[in-house]
């Protein structure tokens, strides 16, 4: 018989509610939920693989730098409120993905 993993299928899905609910920054927290949630124990390889399994990824973290460019946010405020301005009541705008890089 074929391996099916720890969790049932109801957990699965119980699980991948949780984790479109709530942002988990590690699988070694989505390791201590299982565990509190159902007594099951996985390892950190395991979890990763079941998180694969279920159709979620993980990427890594990047540091970037907390100093902001004062100048760069200014012009992009003044831009987002001349937007603002040209819309309609009916119209709204939303960000979406990432914005191109400036020269």
């Amino acid at each position: 018989k074929a391996y099916t993993g720890k969790l049932d299928k109801e957990q699965e899905m119980e699980l991948e509610e949780e984790l479109e609910r709530n942002l988990y920054h590690s699988s070694k927290e989505v390791v201590c939920w299982i565990q509190e949630r159902w007594g099951i124990v996985y390892s950190l390889e395991g979890c990763v693989k079941l998180l694969h399994r279920l159709g979620f990824s993980y990427k890594k973290k990047t540091l970037f730098s907390c100093e902001a460019d004062k100048e760069r946010q200014e012009a992009f405020i003044k831009e987002l409120e001349a937007i603002k301005e040209s819309l309609s009541e009916q119209e709204v705008f939303i960000f979406y993905g990432r914005l191109p890089p400036t020269a």
